[in-house]
């Protein structure tokens, strides 16, 4: 397991995080819930490391960490978003000229 120790060490680990979880969230997803997940992450990674390790996180890094899962999860969510719009729209397109085949 990687040892965070330092707060590069941290944005490092958040990244890391969220970019294998990017498949937790859809399109749907809010940001009060990549945030409530990303707490309980941090509060995963700091158990682990505690119990483990003997290694305790100073508070400061909570916030750090957050911001930066939060951050590269919404940016995921956004893209997500326009992929769901697109092939909505595709599809709405498809509909329409077959509706007006039919009608011919």
């Amino acid at each position: 397991m990687y040892i965070p120790k330092t707060e590069s060490d941290i944005k490092q680990s958040a990244l890391d995080c969220a970019r294998s979880c990017e498949m937790c969230f859809d399109w749907q997803s809010t940001s009060k819930w990549v945030e409530i997940f990303a707490n309980k992450r941090y509060d995963t990674l700091s158990a682990i490391l505690r119990y483990d390790f003997q290694i305790t996180l100073p508070k400061k890094y909570r916030k750090i960490y957050v911001d930066v899962f939060v951050k590269h999860m919404l940016a995921v969510i956004e893209r997500k978003k326009k992929e769901h719009e697109a092939k909505e729209k595709a599809e709405k397109s498809k509909q329409r000229a077959a509706k007006r085949k039919g009608k011919r």
